[in-house]
């Protein structure tokens, strides 16, 4: 692998034998390192083939602007998330994640921090992934000397969130965890309950509404009826039935999306499960 260009120690774009260019990663990659020098593959620890003009583009001015110690601190982050997450990341988390907290170390070193309004969703719905914000957060923190609030840990979550949906931009997710919420909020209202979030029943219900806001965002319905199965529950289960009928007409009017026979069968036995320790 021949050198292109040095971006910092631990960052350096390469072309290889077949004469395809890539930027690889990894500690003291880059040290003292020209172009055209031959560089140790031994020490490469993350490979991102370049296939986009324009995503080169963007690598190559982004981490020209990146310390050392920030890309070391932003590797371990996305590191941390792939062993707790159990998921690899491509190159457009390394590049979106890496941009944003660069973003954020220098608005917090200004003393200029911004809330997060999904704080609480974040929280709620994707805890996991809120955890390793956290430990960013804590890294950040002690690395830079600053006082990043914890709000940031969610804004670094939906990061996460976001790069495990295959071919989904940020505003999706963001879409996706309001929708969330404004369903719980639908239950929560017509039950006039509060519900016990440590629960097995809400768990599996959040982690429906997950995959059923995903799809409604998407415009991705549902194929099949089960009208047999659709007649039973909606005679065995009225009230949670009635409170599903009302997210499809809130989903429909607020996202144009018609819910089907099967996705209301599904939200019913669900908000059933749900309410049924706490009503």
């Amino acid at each position: 692998m021949e050198v292109v260009k040095v971006f910092n120690n631990n960052v350096v774009m390469i072309q290889d034998a077949e004469g395809l260019e890539a930027i690889v990663m990894g500690r003291g990659l880059g040290f003292q390192k020209k172009t055209g020098d031959i560089l140790d593959e031994t020490l490469i620890e993350k490979v991102f083939k370049l296939s986009d003009q324009q995503f080169t583009q963007a690598v190559s001015e982004l981490y020209v602007k990146l310390s050392p110690k920030e890309v070391d601190i932003f590797q371990a982050i996305i590191s941390k998330a792939s062993r707790v997450l159990e998921t690899s990341y491509n190159e457009n988390l390394y590049l979106a994640l890496a941009d944003h907290l660069h973003f954020v170390i220098e608005r917090a070193q200004q003393g200029v921090f911004i809330k997060n309004p999904l704080f609480w969703e974040v929280k709620k719905f994707y805890q996991m992934e809120y955890q390793v914000g956290l430990e960013a957060v804590k890294l950040l923190n002690e690395s830079f000397a600053l006082e990043i609030p914890e709000d940031e840990a969610a804004s670094i979550a939906l990061h996460f969130v976001n790069a495990q949906k295959n071919d989904h931009k940020m505003d999706q997710t963001v879409k996706t965890t309001k929708l969330i919420q404004e369903m719980i909020n639908i239950v929560r209202r017509y039950y006039a309950i509060e519900f016990d979030e440590e629960s097995i029943s809400y768990v599996r219900f959040v982690t429906h509404l997950q995959y059923f806001a995903q799809r409604v965002i998407d415009h991705q319905g549902q194929s099949g009826e089960d009208s047999f199965l659709f007649e039973q529950v909606k005679t065995n289960y009225p009230k949670a039935f009635a409170c599903a009928e009302l997210i499809g007409k809130y989903v429909l009017s607020q996202y144009q999306f018609v819910v089907s026979q099967d996705e209301l069968v599904y939200l019913t036995i669900h908000i059933q499960r749900t309410t049924n320790k706490t009503a």
